[in-house]
This record gives structure tokens, C-alpha cells and sequence, in this order.
């Protein structure tokens, strides 16, 4: 048993191992033939307050870290947020306690913050 065992992993190793030659013609992935060096960009987030958190940008609960750069699109601002433990009921009628977290990606374009995505997750305790 162990013959046929190691037969088949040796087999599956030099099968593996092609000596075909590769077609110089053949279309290669775009990231391999890109030259990252010419577009490269720094960009450093610095961290702000809650209080310089634009007023048009409104935030569910309570802020925890607040981050804002620019790329070479626009101006950027990460928000995270939690909600406390609160009581809560669901629509079935169990009472229990609710909290979340909360990440916010804002971009601002033509003057006015958009949102590009948000994450949140929440957790419900239920009594024992």
C-alpha cells in the first residue's frame, strides 16, 4: 500500500511539472504586464475627530475611529461606529439586547460626500 501511495503522489508531481514550451504569443494576465512604478502613489490616512466629521455626513451610533485621505480620485473619510447594547424587541416578540458596529466609506465628489460602502453587524442577546 504504501508502494502504490508513494507511486501516485511521484507520478502527480512530475505530471506537474510540464516540459512544454510556452507560447510567447499566448495573452498574459494585464497585472503581470503592468508597470506599477510610474503609477505608484502614496497616500497617508490620517486619523480625526468626531468632530471634524462633515455635518452632511450623518453616523448610526457612537463614533469610534475616524480616518481621512486622499487617493488620486478624491478626498476619502472612514467611519466606525457602535451602537451600545440597547433593549430590543423583535417583530416574533422576543425581548433580548441588540448591538451593533458600523463602517462607513465616504468619497467626496463635486463638493458633496458620497457613500461607498457600509458595513454593519449586529448581535442580539436573548434572556436565558
Amino acid at each position: 500500500m504504501k508502494i502504490f501511495i508513494s507511486t501516485c503522489v511521484a507520478t502527480l508531481l512530475f505530471s506537474c511539472n510540464s516540459s512544454s514550451t510556452k507560447n510567447p504569443d499566448q495573452a498574459m494576465d494585464d497585472t503581470a504586464r503592468m508597470d506599477n512604478s510610474a503609477n505608484a502613489v502614496t497616500i497617508a490616512a490620517v486619523k480625526i475627530t468626531a468632530a471634524e466629521i462633515p455635518a452632511s455626513i450623518k453616523v448610526n451610533g457612537i463614533v469610534q475611529e475616524t480616518w481621512k485621505w486622499n487617493d488620486n480620485l478624491r478626498e476619502n473619510i472612514l467611519i466606525t461606529s457602535y451602537v451600545a447594547p440597547h433593549d430590543d424587541k423583535s417583530k416574533n416578540g422576543e425581548e433580548g439586547q441588540s448591538a451593533e458596529v458600523n463602517a462607513f466609506h465616504y468619497a467626496k465628489k463635486d463638493g458633496d460626500y458620497t457613500q461607498i460602502w457600509m458595513m454593519n453587524d449586529a448581535e442580539k442577546i436573548l434572556p436565558c
